[in-house]
């Protein structure tokens, strides 16, 4: 699975683990599991604050395990934890699917009644479970102070994430142009461009399956941008700023500095420099799902020609239901071929895997932990490069 391939990976990994684990318990599908069977939610709950609350030690953490053996340990100890409660959500997973197939291949409703509950054994199995995981999470939590590490719980930093850009380089990515395709012909297509309504398609998918790397290879293909009069791609993120933002878009459509000194006149600028063209948005790393604020952004985005769309990439479920999207893409894993041919292209410097048959088996083998995540598959080449694996 990519836990273990991205825990073995050594520290650096770490929070990248874990900002997939916490998008897995946030995922819609996960909540309305536990909320369906009536399972204790206050686990999954206390689970998800020690996640958020150990990634802000991580770095402290990371540079004190070469010096401090006690520290190191404290990570080994820390990882396993965390791979136990992934291979736990595994299960979940898989029980939410079984209860879905069989309740599909069941037509009296009595008996769909009777499969959808879960297996008593797993119910009990599951809880007993968790508050193990808890449990040694919490110990480890406590050992904070006698390690210097410093405060955890409601103490952690604050994570900063990475600026994107549309900039892409195409010949790293692998296994997307099916995907890429399916969206570009909902953009180009003529009932799309004669509708008068604001269109807005999300790609929704786990953190480092690819979801930005799609919204590049659509903002960059020459068919879109041929097809609207401008464009433009503002990286959100976990700060949502309507003025910021709004500034950001006027800058991106304008090309050029805004001197808005309010949220009114920044507003009344993009709602001028919209009006009459076609334009096409892309709104990087979506976090946010307050309708408000969604409310505020959109307001002058409606001055646009029709056929004008924003493209949203975000992780949550939510953000994609809050802005009425017209069209969400679920970003599914890469194929096994795909994540060998990217780890290839990584691990060999452009050379052919071919000329390594020694070292092909071992790569296999790495690859298949990593469970269709590109991020996973590039964490693991890096770690093979250093030496780490």
């Amino acid at each position: 699975m990519a836990a273990e391939a991205v825990l073995a990976a050594g520290g650096a990994a770490l929070g990248a683990f874990l900002n997939v684990l916490f998008d897995r318990m946030a995922s819609r599908r996960f909540v309305d599991f536990i909320t369906r069977q009536k399972l204790d939610d206050g686990l999954l709950e206390k689970l998800k604050i020690y996640v958020n609350s150990v990634r802000g030690v991580l770095d402290d953490a990371e540079e004190n395990e070469i010096r401090k053996p006690a520290v190191k340990q404290w990570l080994d100890d820390l990882k396993s934890a965390f791979f136990e409660a992934d291979d736990l959500l595994d299960k979940i997973d898989y029980e939410a699917t079984r209860l879905e197939l069989e309740a599909e291949s069941r037509c009296a409703i009595a008996e769909v009644r009777q499969f959808l509950r879960p297996r008593k054994s797993f119910k009990k199995g599951l809880k007993a479970r968790l508050m193990k995981i808890l449990k040694t999470i919490e110990d480890l939590v406590n050992q904070k102070d006698v390690l210097g590490l410093g405060e955890i719980i409601g103490g952690g930093q604050s994570t900063q994430r990475i600026t994107t850009t549309s900039l892409v380089e195409r010949s790293n990515i692998f296994g997307r142009e099916r995907d890429q395709e399916v969206i570009t012909e909902v953009l180009l297509s003529d009932d799309v461009n004669r509708s008068n309504k604001l269109r807005i398609i999300s790609i929704v998918g786990l953190g480092g399956i690819g979801k930005t790397t799609l919204a590049q290879l659509i903002y960059r293909d020459e068919r879109v941008q041929n097809r609207f009069d401008v464009r433009g791609w503002v990286c959100v993120s976990d700060v949502f700023d309507v003025p910021r933002i709004t500034r950001d878009i006027v800058k991106e459509v304008a090309q050029m500095a805004c001197d808005g000194k309010t949220l009114n006149q920044i507003q009344v600028k993009l709602q001028e420099e919209l009006a009459g063209k076609r334009f096409l948005l892309v709104l990087d790393d979506v976090w946010n799902e307050t309708v408000n604020y969604w409310d505020q952004l959109l307001t002058p985005l409606k001055s646009g020609s029709p056929g004008s769309t924003i493209i949203m990439t975000t992780r949550n479920d939510g953000v994609a239901t809050t802005v009425s999207s017209s069209s969400i893409f679920r970003l599914g894993e890469l194929a096994s071929t795909e994540c060998w041919q990217l780890f290839c292209k990584y691990a060999f410097d452009d050379e052919h895997c071919d000329d390594y048959p020694h070292l092909e088996k071992i790569g296999q083998k790495i690859v298949e932990k990593c469970d269709g995540l590109p991020l996973a598959v590039r964490v693991m080449e890096v770690s093979c490069a250093l030496g780490e694996i």
